[in-house]
């Protein structure tokens, strides 16, 4: 007699390969059930974000140490940043979930028009920085650059120097900064473009030190030749890891 039970037979190469599969979590493992509340800014303008705590603290250990460690918001699960920019911390969030850098938009009154932001890509920079978030640093970084590129713009000389006023000595945005004020000083045409005037750029050297002292020290090294233009320098300059170092992102 024939038996009748016969099992499919399935090649091992159509098989599927759940070996890195079952490595990496999807996005609902990673973010738990709790919830804590952050509340971002101040006055009128202040903001609650309600956000996964496990997400959060993995990806962002400054708040592991706040939400896990003995302190008043571990108590209370939730925390205040009044000096924090709202839209910035937005964004911030979204990187938290998405690993990705979102564009940021602002409403321009006067055109009627929405516009994206280099301001608050600078200002997710700072939060970053603010936070040792290393790879928000890095992916900040880069869409920063190909913010300027793809809309053949330069920074304003003012949002210039609002970067160094939010950012430490060694911050990778004060290099880049430096190097686009120096650049634009060189090579742009005098008078073509309103938010480079003299006055404007002079202002904003003497209202800072360290932009005055970075950007001197350049101009210095460029003595009699043209400078490089930032945008155009390896990606890795920008970067947190050192020079030795393999970039994380170079094949992404």
């Amino acid at each position: 007699m024939v038996s009748t039970n016969i099992s499919p037979v399935v090649s091992e190469a159509t098989q599927p390969d759940t070996s890195q599969c079952d490595k990496k979590p999807y996005l609902v493992d990673e973010l738990g059930s709790e919830i804590v509340l952050l509340r971002i800014g101040s006055g009128e303008n202040a903001q609650s974000l309600p956000v996964h705590k496990k997400i959060l603290c993995t990806r962002a250990p400054f708040f592991e140490k706040m939400f896990n460690g003995p302190f008043a918001e571990g108590v209370s699960q939730s925390a205040e940043f009044p000096e924090d920019n709202p839209t910035a911390f937005k964004l911030l969030i979204g990187w938290i979930y998405t690993q990705h850098v979102e564009d940021p938009y602002e409403f321009d009154t006067a055109r009627g028009l929405r516009h994206c932001s280099s301001r608050q890509i600078i200002a997710l920079y700072a939060l970053a920085e603010k936070y040792n978030i290393l790879r928000l640093q890095d992916q900040s970084m880069d869409h920063l650059v190909k913010h300027c590129i793809d809309r053949k713009k330069w920074l304003f000389a003012q949002t210039m120097g609002w970067a160094y006023e939010n950012t430490h000595a060694n911050s990778k945005l004060r290099l880049y900064v430096a190097r686009h004020f120096v650049f634009v000083t060189l090579c742009s045409q005098r008078g073509r473009d309103k938010s480079w005037t003299d006055d404007i750029m002079r202002s904003e050297l003497m209202k800072n030190e360290d932009l005055f002292k970075d950007v001197f020290a350049l101009l210095r090294d460029y003595a009699g030749k043209m400078p490089s233009d930032p945008n155009k320098a390896l990606a890795c300059d920008y970067h947190q890891h050192s020079s030795t170092e393999p970039c994380p992102y170079q094949n992404k």
